[in-house]
Formats: structure tokens, C-alpha cells, sequence
């Protein structure tokens, strides 16, 4: 006979072994990976909208780590102060505050990561605590390297967390001389770099000759005089250089200097220049491996533009032209589009603005020229005089270009009743961009010709009905929605001051049983009714994010 021996009744239970953030975070796809560290980083950082009061040292403490001491944190929160005055210590000791208790709440936050440990995020591995700060931008680095010793050196020490200086945060009030010595500490990582609004010539200047591998140069909207930056100096490496709307417009001697110090350029963004014909043709002969030009808002320009561009370029691959909200492109027209029936190259993204003559059949025209579109948008406000985009050239559109993923149409206000069949067609199609578009069909084709659709846009005056929610509720992976005004105009929010019942609580009741994969929901500002609907929505569906700017009045 076999016995068993009977355990004590004291006996300790069996301890499930303890799980840590790191052999957590190993467990998850690569996806799941890095949505998790951007969903830390931003909380790390304060993105989530949470304001925290001054930590302790106890706090740090729970790092397992002893606190950095401000006076010997070679970085400072502020990149322009150097010197160790009391007042640059009293700063940098400010800096600490919201960083910390921010990854305290991290760690708090993220109880389906079975963390256990009490050290945390303090004892991932630098690969992982590298990746997690890829995830945050240049202020937020140089705050988190203050939280502790350890965060300090791996920032210091990974130049990959430099390849992109972002200075936006700054203002003209910063000294460009103390800009520079920030950014020389990192001078062969950065790649690109984030200039902020306000910055000088000169700033810029010293910036380009102390980085000397910068491939991307972004200034934003500011006054430069180009010739002053870009004299007597070349830049074989620069590839992408960002100066659309400049105060000080760029003209054609400034895009030939440009052209002529970056012979390699790959993308140009020149939006809102005073740039002609010849500036674009010089250009074109210069810049022999051009794959991006963007040329908005460029009122000088006229047809013999498209003739340079069909016979200068062989590597052209996106490009935006037209005019501006308020001064349309009356030059380009239909006809002026047929030397691109000659080009060599093939376009993957076309984006037209504000063209006054160019409608059905300049989009029919151009979908035929170029078939291997991924990206097509053309932008128009509610101006009578432009020519209009009906039902027919999406149509035209869906057979000619099949591999669009992003499609803008703004201000269609002839849209049909039968809209949604074409639109249907785009088989890949993942954002849809309607705006200001007349959409009052149902949208439910969309459920079934659209499967990969991420994202629609049907903000603005574009009169969304109730049918239309109603059919596209149902959409496997629809996840960012934009909505107009409901059922109405924007000349008639005044009339659903008292007036809620009907179309409210009917939209209300499509988020309850729909819109399963929704994430983020976008409702139209300075509108009554959007206001109503969100203050029910809050309590139907509380982990959507809803974002609105309701007016105070």
C-alpha cells in the first residue's frame, strides 16, 4: 500500500515567480512593443495630459538609483543655459519634477505589464530603455537625463537619440551661440535638425558648419534671406531642406544658390515663394536627383512650369502645385498638363491646391499619366468659381489609379447620392479625406470595398446625415473618425439650441452598438449640437478619445 505524506498546514504556498518590466516587454510583438513604449514615453514626458506637484527624494529613490545632483548634470533642461549660477541649479532642480513622478505614474499605469519589481523602469536594459526614449523628442531627453545617473549617460552616451535635434521649443530670444555649443556636443549624429520660429541667418548659419553629416534642415515660418545662409558654402550631403512659408519669400537668384550649395537634394519644399518659371527650370537642371518639390501657394508660376518639370526631371516622385486659400492659381489649366504625357518619371503622390481651372478633367487627365499613384489630393475651398469635381472622376479615378492609399477631396460639393460605390472601389485605400465634401449617401459599400480603411474625414460643412453613420458603423478597422456638422450646416447650429432630440440621441445610439474598433473620434468645433453629443458620449464610451474645441460662448 502506498502512502503519501500529508504537508503541514503552515507550509508556504508556492510563489509564482516574478515577472519583470523587462522579460514583459520581451514577451510582446514588435508591435505591441513599441506601442507600449510610445504609450510610456508619453507619459514619461507629461503628453498625457496630467500635471504632477514636486517630487521627494524618496521618489527618486524608488529607481534604485540615487538622484542626479543638479550642479553635476552636464545637461540642463534649457540647452542655451551653461553657467552654474544659482539660478541655472534652481532650474535644472525644476526640471526633476515633472520627469520623475511622470515615470513613477508610468510604471503605475501599466498593470497589464505584471510588473513586480520595485525598481521598474530603472533596471531595463539599455536596448530597451534606448527604444523607449527613441519614443521622445529632444526637450524631453534633456529633461529625463536629469532624473537619475543611469537615464544621464544613456542619454549622453547613445548618439542615435541625437540624429534629430528638434529646437522648436525655443524662441529668437535664445542666444544662437549658445544653440551651437548644445548641438556641437552632438555635432556627427544629427541628421536632422528642427529649427524654431524667430531663428536668424546667422543662427542657422553656424548651426549648418558645426554639423557637418546634416541631411534634413526644417526652418519654420520665420524671415531668412537664404542667400546669407547658404554662401560660400556647399552641403553635398544635405538632402531634404524645409523653407515653405517664409516671411521673407524666396526668389529665383535665392532657389539657384540653394540649388547650387545642394546639388544632392532629394525633397524641396519652397511653398509660398516668389520663385517663376526659370527658378523652377534652373532648378531642375541642377538638382539631377529631385524625388520631392513642393511649390503650393506659388502665384508666378504658369504652364511652362509643367513643361520643365515633364522634360527637366527623370526621378520626380511627389509634387504639389496651385495657389492659396485666399489667391487662387488662375494659370495652370487642363491644357497645360499635356507635356506630362511625355515624362519619364512615374508619380506616387500628387497633392493640387487651390487651382481655379483644374477639375474633372485635369484629375481624369493625370490619373492616366500616372497609375502607380499611392497618394492623390486636390484641396479647394467653397469658391463658386472653380471648376468642379463630380462622382465621375472618382470613378475614373478608382480604375486608373487602384493602388491609392490616401485620397483628399475637399469641397466636392457635386458629390452624388451614389458617392460611396466609387469610393469603394479604391481596394487599398486606408484614409479617406472628404472634407467640406457633400456626404449625404450611405457609406456602407465602404464596410466592404475598403477593408484596410484606418481613417475618414467628414469634418467641416460637409452635411453628414445620420444614413451615412449609420452604414459605415460597422467597418472591421475604421479607427479615426472626423465629423462636420450633422445634419445640418454651419450657418444652422444656432437652431439646435433647443433642439437635440431627434438627430442627438439617434447618433448617440449608433456609438453604442457601433463603431467597435473606434480609438479617436474628432468633432466639429463651434457646434452646438457636437457639444451635446459628446457630453452623452463620454459616459457611453469612456475610452474613446474625443477631441473637440467647443467656443466659450
Amino acid at each position: 500500500m502506498s502512502t503519501t505524506s500529508a504537508e503541514p498546514d503552515d507550509a508556504p504556498a508556492s510563489v509564482a515567480p516574478k515577472i519583470t518590466i523587462s522579460q514583459k516587454l520581451e514577451q510582446l510583438s514588435p508591435t505591441s512593443r513599441r506601442t507600449t513604449f510610445m504609450k510610456i514615453a508619453r507619459i514619461m514626458t507629461g503628453r498625457d495630459g496630467s500635471r504632477s506637484p514636486s517630487p521627494s527624494s524618496r521618489h527618486r529613490a524608488r529607481f534604485g538609483e540615487d538622484p542626479v545632483s543638479p550642479s553635476n548634470t552636464p545637461i540642463s533642461s534649457d540647452p542655451c543655459t551653461f553657467a552654474d549660477s544659482p539660478t541655472a541649479r534652481a532650474r535644472r532642480t525644476r526640471a526633476l519634477v515633472s520627469p520623475t513622478l511622470n515615470l513613477l505614474k508610468a510604471v503605475e499605469a501599466f498593470n497589464e505589464l505584471s510588473v513586480h519589481d520595485t525598481k521598474a523602469l530603472g533596471t531595463l536594459p539599455d536596448r530597451q530603455l534606448l527604444n523607449l526614449l527613441r519614443c521622445t523628442g529632444t526637450q524631453d531627453l534633456l529633461q529625463l537625463a536629469q532624473v537619475s545617473r543611469r537615464f544621464r549617460d544613456v542619454v549622453a552616451k547613445h548618439s542615435s537619440l541625437w540624429e534629430t535635434v528638434d529646437l522648436t521649443f525655443l524662441n529668437e530670444s535664445h542666444d544662437s551661440f549658445s544653440i551651437v555649443q548644445f548641438i556641437r556636443v552632438h555635432r556627427a549624429a544629427a541628421r536632422t535638425v528642427k529649427l524654431y520660429q524667430g531663428v536668424n541667418s546667422t543662427a542657422i548659419t553656424r548651426i549648418l558648419q558645426c554639423c557637418p553629416n546634416l541631411e534634413h534642415l526644417i526652418i519654420p515660418y520665420t524671415e531668412v534671406e537664404l542667400s546669407k545662409v547658404f554662401l560660400r558654402h556647399q552641403f553635398i550631403r544635405m538632402k531634404r531642406i524645409d523653407v515653405g512659408y517664409n516671411q521673407s519669400p524666396i526668389n529665383d537668384g535665392e532657389i539657384h544658390l540653394l540649388a547650387a550649395c545642394c546639388p544632392n537634394l532629394s525633397s524641396l519644399n519652397i511653398n509660398y515663394s516668389l520663385v517663376t518659371d526659370e527658378g523652377i527650370g534652373d532648378l531642375l537642371l541642377t538638382c539631377l536627383h529631385l524625388n520631392e518639390l513642393f511649390i503650393g501657394g506659388c502665384l508666378n508660376l504658369t504652364n511652362t512650369t509643367f513643361q520643365y518639370l515633364a522634360t527637366r526631371s527623370r526621378t520626380l516622385q511627389s509634387i504639389e502645385f496651385g495657389g492659396r486659400p485666399l489667391y487662387y492659381q488662375q494659370s495652370f489649366s487642363t491644357k497645360g498638363l499635356r507635356p506630362f504625357q511625355e515624362c519619364s518619371f512615374s508619380l506616387q503622390r500628387l497633392r493640387i491646391v487651390y487651382c481655379m481651372h483644374l477639375g474633372d478633367n485635369a484629375v481624369m487627365f493625370l490619373s492616366k499619366q500616372f497609375p502607380d499613384l499611392v497618394e492623390f489630393s486636390i484641396i479647394r475651398d467653397c469658391s463658386e468659381q472653380t471648376v468642379k469635381i463630380t462622382d465621375k472622376t472618382v470613378e475614373e479615378l478608382s480604375k486608373n489609379c487602384p493602388k491609392i492609399e490616401k485620397l483628399a477631396i475637399n469641397f466636392a460639393r457635386q458629390m452624388g447620392n451614389h458617392c460611396a460605390i466609387p469610393l469603394a472601389a479604391f481596394r487599398c485605400l486606408r484614409v479617406l479625406d472628404l472634407a467640406c465634401s457633400l456626404v449625404q449617401c450611405s457609406l456602407e459599400p465602404l464596410c466592404t470595398g475598403c477593408p484596410f480603411l484606418h481613417e475618414l474625414n467628414l469634418s467641416g460643412d460637409s452635411w453628414v446625415t445620420p444614413t451615412s453613420l449609420n452604414g459605415i458603423m460597422h467597418h472591421p478597422t475604421l479607427a479615426i473618425l472626423w465629423l462636420g456638422h450633422i445634419d445640418h450646416g454651419d450657418t444652422d447650429c444656432a437652431r439646435f439650441d433647443t433642439d437635440y432630440s431627434a438627430t442627438g440621441w439617434f447618433v448617440v445610439s449608433l456609438f453604442k452598438k457601433g463603431f467597435l474598433s473606434l480609438t479617436n473620434l474628432h468633432l466639429e468645433p463651434r457646434c452646438r449640437l457636437s457639444q451635446w453629443i459628446v457630453e452623452r458620449l463620454i459616459g457611453v464610451r469612456p475610452k474613446l478619445q474625443i477631441t473637440s474645441d467647443f467656443d466659450d460662448d
